[in-house]
């Protein structure tokens, strides 16, 4: 609901010292921790959240109890944003308490009735409050901890790691070490303690914890542990070498690039190959793998696994658009190069394709065509020239012509071969319950929003795409709707020149 006033009525609830907006914020945090906290307990104790949940389904008194209070909640935004009296915030608090509880009680009472909810209660106890206490709290305290801790020692070893690349490349550059400051006259940067690799560090943590969870069946222990200390001495010099680059960049002439674009980027493009190389080594090397005596599942050719042709062409949309926003001040500007790599890798995968049930559906065609309209109704004013400003006549041509297909023809099949076809069919495989549908649409359609800068209405749109795709058991029926989406807005941005449309 915050991010609905910030998005349809520009109401910058983030930007305010309203105590409403503080309120909610808390709230929003607070919900996060304990959402991961029970799902973590969910994992560990199996048993009870499966007696739990074991007649979750999708009632109507329930979704009654939600959309009363998504009705109640949306009826609070325009009178937030037009700025209500002291009186009028208090009434707007006390609605958002009520259509909160509805929401949440709703949703409770699908994944239970009332008499197993008390059952719950009584088997869980103390144990369930305190790990629920303390799920909420966690983001406050890990907020107080970030505020005290300065990474100094760390960013001190940065530092000095950056200076001796620089001189080992022969770069004339000025440092100083007192404050952290490394560059020339015209290009400086400084090695904060935010910039000593401490979020790779965690991140990797995180991502090689869960990769030995997940695969500890092929893996020997205890030497797979060594993985991890491996992975952070990688992550950390990867990051030094990242500023070091960024500063070569600067100095060399292009410091919108080094900072607009570089030191944006650089640091996921940097955390998807080092997991990438944590996964390839420990796979192929013997002193980490386990050698099963058992016979093994016959392996697909590459290019004929279902599960590979559904990820590949979204890991290489993927891929380019990183790279393009690394190495491209405007990473617009590098669409036709994307593309290119779009179209080389759909080519690869056409024979499975082509095989899709493919057919001109009705309802896919009236979905496709709405989420256009609502697309286009909320589409943002332009935000800066056009990508192609200061092209050539054919040059842009060009840019217009791939954007114009990538948008309409590549992205659809990309986007739903990975989310509708393999996310979704991952999640909730044909014949799952209910209430595994539900929460695989909600799981699958979460990301796709993130893809996009409007999540909200990505998130209308991919939860369409979804009901497309389980409505007859067809991916093709959500990549129509795609296309006829995706080609009206082009069409649209074409006619308008609004290119942040897309």
């Amino acid at each position: 609901m915050i991010n609905a006033l910030r998005h349809v009525y520009g109401f910058e609830c983030y930007k305010e010292d309203l105590a409403f907006c503080i309120i909610a914020k808390s709230t929003l945090l607070a919900v996060y921790g304990l959402t991961a906290t029970l799902f973590l307990m969910g994992v560990l104790a199996k048993k009870l959240f499966g007696a739990l949940l074991i007649d979750a389904d999708l009632r109507l008194k329930p979704l009654f109890c939600n959309i009363a209070g998504f009705a109640i909640l949306g009826a609070t935004l325009p009178y937030l944003a037009s700025g209500p009296s002291a009186t009028g915030i208090v009434a707007i608090a006390i609605a958002w308490l009520v259509g909160g509880t509805l929401l949440c009680g709703g949703a409770l009472l699908m994944l239970a009735s009332v008499s197993r909810w008390r059952v719950f209660a009584q088997t869980a106890g103390l144990s369930f409050v305190v790990v629920a206490i303390a799920g909420a709290a966690t983001p406050f305290v890990a907020l107080q901890l970030r505020s005290h801790w300065r990474g100094e020692a760390l960013a001190d070893w940065t530092f000095s790691t950056v200076v001796w690349i620089m001189d080992f490349w022969g770069q004339p550059v000025v440092s100083d070490a007192g404050a952290k400051t490394i560059g020339n006259g015209t290009f400086l940067i400084n090695v904060a303690p935010s910039c000593s690799g401490v979020e790779g560090l965690a991140m990797v943590t995180i991502f090689t914890l869960i990769y030995l969870y997940l695969f500890r069946s092929d893996l020997r222990f205890p030497r797979a542990f060594i993985i991890l200390p491996i992975g952070l001495c990688l992550s950390w010099l990867m990051n030094s070498l990242r500023i070091a680059v960024l500063i070569q960049i600067g100095i060399s002439g292009h410091p919108e690039l080094a900072v607009g674009g570089f030191h944006s980027h650089a640091g996921w493009l940097i955390f998807t190959l080092l997991s990438l190389t944590i996964v390839l080594i420990s796979q192929a090397l013997p002193f980490f793998k386990v050698e099963h005596t058992t016979p093994a599942k016959p392996i697909l050719p590459f290019l004929d696994d279902p599960a590979v042709v559904q990820i590949l062409p979204f890991f290489v949309f993927m891929a380019t658009a990183l790279l393009a926003s690394t190495f491209a001040e405007d990473a617009a500007t590098l669409y036709p190069v994307r593309a290119v790599a779009m179209a080389a890798v759909l080519l690869l995968v056409w024979p499975y394709i082509r095989r899709l049930a493919w057919r001109i559906d009705p309802t896919a065609i009236a979905v496709g065509v709405f989420i256009a309209v609502y697309w286009v109704v909320f589409a943002p004013d332009p935000e800066s020239a056009a990508p192609y400003a200061g092209f050539g006549a054919a040059l842009t041509v060009l840019w217009i012509a791939s954007r114009i297909v990538g948008t309409t023809v590549f992205v659809p099949i990309i986007e739903e071969l990975f989310f509708r076809g393999y996310l979704l069919n991952r999640l909730a495989p044909k014949g799952a319950p209910t209430l595994h549908i539900l929460l695989a649409v909600t799981v699958s359609t979460a990301p796709f929003a993130a893809l996009h800068g409007r999540w909200i209405e990505a998130a209308v749109a991919g939860a369409l795409f979804a009901w497309l795709r389980l409505r007859r058991d067809n991916l093709t029926d959500a990549i129509v709707a795609h296309m006829i989406a995706n080609g009206l807005i082009a069409s649209w941005a074409v006619y308008t020149q609004n290119w942040s449309a897309i």
